[in-house]
């Protein structure tokens, strides 16, 4: 028991011996003079305990109670509590309730107040509800963001700097200026898989951003969907199978290939384990016929449907697993520029403090702009972007999310089939561009550059292997002012508007919170070691849109993307630095589903070794390479040993 409670009984005051026998008596009992009957009972009581049980019980009791040592597990087999329960029960009742007390409260203590272990809910719901039985539309699709930081400053929204000059005099990357690389050479596969993380957690409602219609979890739902009718869509409906090569989230058919041909790869992570387990190693030989049969092999088959929705939600889940496995230890740990050979992980799920996800999680509308990384675009995705009709294709898709939630307020879902129908036709035209057919667009989502093959309605495995491979050696720009390839204006003025439309707090503000210092100027905001002089430029476009003295005026955003960096690791600007590890913990240790459910149990045996073992001389953890290998066998014979070596560490460019 805790060193909190009150101790069950006193350390030994007083001792009577005889030939065989020495009893230890508590302070109650010494009073035998005043109550000679009372002190008999308690005398009969404790001669029943055998001697070296007495030891062991005040030795367990000194270690807990005076010492607050814990013992890993308690010997009932000599610690007698019945009989103890009998001697308390001589004692005066000043004592006895004492140590009543003391036994109540470890008794409740030893479950959890409410209960987090549900085993007849053991999959993700497609919405993200139930992942807290307390409360479950916690964290679900289509549910607020929270507000992390109350604002200490209200300016009039009409007093606001007007947000294209502010992109043009703070953000745009010149072109009539030499590229700068990222000073610890981390490459455009990482921030692609940033890119992953954070249209699997935010995609903000067109006319409504204060709603997130993602779940607010690391589920990979830009891949599996938001809601039923997204998962439906992806999944083939046979042998928990995904349809080859697709995801939901359209968003990203816009981003650089990388991105695309990344996620990719979770979507044929998902049929490789879907496979597995229905193959006679895993589903016969370990987990007794349990996608297949109703109880063992010799009992009635489960029904096709049963198996495919069996299969496809433990793919899911270990799918998952293999995410967060490598989040936490190649994504994290290259972010932090840590060692890529060692066990170390900064492991947001550690216990102690023993993590509870009782209540859910819910994602904060301020980390939904720290994410927004376009700055650290690579000078090669940037010429890429040249050539794509990204402000097109936003007007297009806002219009329709606009005229589809209308439609959810007045209209009829027959209206809404119509305007997505509409839209749809636009889009077509818009791909056509790119050498895309109506054909070609219904096999699945887009990887701009490459087709599908007709027959499969798969894309080339060279293709793709080349996408990755080639982003390993693309070397990210830095972070900071003046950053992000001009293309990206529509999508950085449609931050900074909604930003403001929920009231967002200041640079200051934001640090206050999280007890780093204020900003005492413009200088010491845009400065760091690595730039210790400060451009003139943007001093200037700074007094211009805030005031001479108007530190204090900075908004959140676009204030966090021209603070100074850290010199380590990913470089990311300082208060992202320190508050991206606040909101990763968060993420991790609300989540049941990691916090319980990564067990051989939930995932099978296999799937457990599949997002433990590293598969090679590396400590457990590090799977991103076996994982590329699992799903492109080719990519040892296109690029062989030096290639398999280079998955070591995938996030830097060498």
């Amino acid at each position: 028991m805790s060193s909190e409670h009150t101790p069950l009984v006193s350390p030994p005051q007083a001792v009577s011996a005889s030939a065989s026998t020495t009893v230890t008596i508590p302070p109650a009992a010494s009073a035998a003079s005043k109550k000679p009957a009372q002190a008999t009972t308690t005398l009969s009581a404790l001669s029943q305990i055998r001697f070296t049980d007495q030891l062991y019980i005040f030795g367990e009791l000194i270690k807990k109670n005076v010492f607050g040592w814990v013992n890993p597990a308690l010997d009932d087999r000599r610690f007698p509590l019945e009989q103890f329960i009998k001697v308390n029960s001589t004692l005066p009742l000043k004592y006895s309730n004492s140590v009543n007390s003391s036994l109540i409260s470890g008794f409740w203590q030893d479950f959890e107040h409410p209960q987090r272990n549900w085993p007849a809910s053991p999959f993700r719901e497609a919405d993200g509800s139930n992942n807290s039985h307390i409360y479950p539309h916690m964290g679900a699709s289509g549910t607020p963001y929270a507000r992390t930081v109350t604002p200490s400053v209200y300016p009039l929204k009409s007093s606001l700097p007007d947000p294209v000059e502010l992109f043009n005099d703070l953000l745009r990357r010149p072109e009539d200026e030499a590229f700068e690389p990222h000073p610890t050479h981390i490459n455009s596969l990482l921030f692609a898989f940033a890119t992953i993380i954070t249209h699997d957690l935010f995609r903000t409602k067109a006319n409504s951003p204060g709603i997130n219609e993602s779940t607010h979890y690391a589920d990979l739902s830009c891949l599996y969907g938001a809601n039923i009718e997204e998962q439906t869509k992806v999944r083939l409906g046979q042998r928990g199978l995904l349809k080859p090569d697709s995801f939901t989230d359209m968003r990203l058919q816009f981003h650089i290939p990388t991105t695309s041909a990344l996620l990719m790869v979770f979507a044929r992570n998902h049929n490789y384990i879907a496979e597995k387990l229905l193959s006679d190693e895993v589903n016969v030989q370990q987990e007794n016929c349990r996608f297949t049969h109703i109880a063992g092999p010799d009992s009635p088959r489960l029904s096709s449907k049963k198996t495919d929705e069996l299969v496809f939600q433990t793919a899911r889940l270990i799918n998952g697993a293999c995410y967060a496995t490598i989040i936490l230890h190649e994504y994290i740990k290259s972010i932090l520029d840590l060692d890529m050979n060692t066990g170390y992980t900064l492991n947001p799920g550690i216990n102690p403090p023993a993590p509870n996800p009782t209540s859910g999680n819910v994602l904060s509308l301020e980390f939904g702009y720290i994410y927004r990384w376009h700055g650290a675009i690579s000078q090669q995705d940037a010429e890429w972007l040249k050539h794509v009709h990204i402000a097109e294709y936003m007007t297009l898709r806002k219009k329709m999310l606009i005229e589809i939630e209308t439609a959810d307020d007045n209209g009829t879902p027959l209206d809404k089939k119509t305007i997505a129908q509409k839209h749809m036709a636009y889009f077509s035209d818009l791909m056509h561009q790119y050498g895309y057919t109506r054909e070609e667009l219904s096999l699945g989502p887009i990887c701009i550059g490459l087709h599908r093959n007709p027959q499969t309605a798969k894309f080339d495995d060279t293709q793709l292997i080349q996408i990755l491979r080639e982003s390993m050696d693309k070397v990210a720009s830095r972070f900071g002012p003046r950053k992000i390839p001009g293309e990206l204006i529509d999508v950085e003025v449609q931050g900074i508007q909604s930003a403001r439309l929920l009231g967002m707090c200041t640079i200051n503000d934001f640090r206050r919170k999280f007890n780093l210092k204020p900003y005492s100027s413009y200088e010491e905001l845009i400065t760091c070691p690595s730039r210790p002089v400060p451009d003139k430029r943007i001093i200037a476009a700074l007094e211009k849109h805030y005031g001479k003295n108007g530190i204090e005026r900075v908004e959140f955003y676009p204030g966090v993307l021209i603070e100074g960096q850290t010199t380590g690791g990913i470089c990311l600007p300082y208060s992202a630095a320190r508050s991206i590890l606040s909101d990763a913990t968060n993420l991790i240790r609300n989540d049941r589903f990691i916090v319980d459910g990564i067990n051989p149990h939930d995932l099978t045996h296999w799937g457990f070794d599949y997002i433990t073992k590293s598969g090679d001389d590396r400590p457990d953890g590090y799977i991103f390479k076996k994982i590329i290998t699992n799903v492109f066998p080719e990519w040892a014979q296109n690029y062989g040993a030096d290639g398999l070596d280079r998955l070591r560490s995938p996030f830097k460019s060498l």
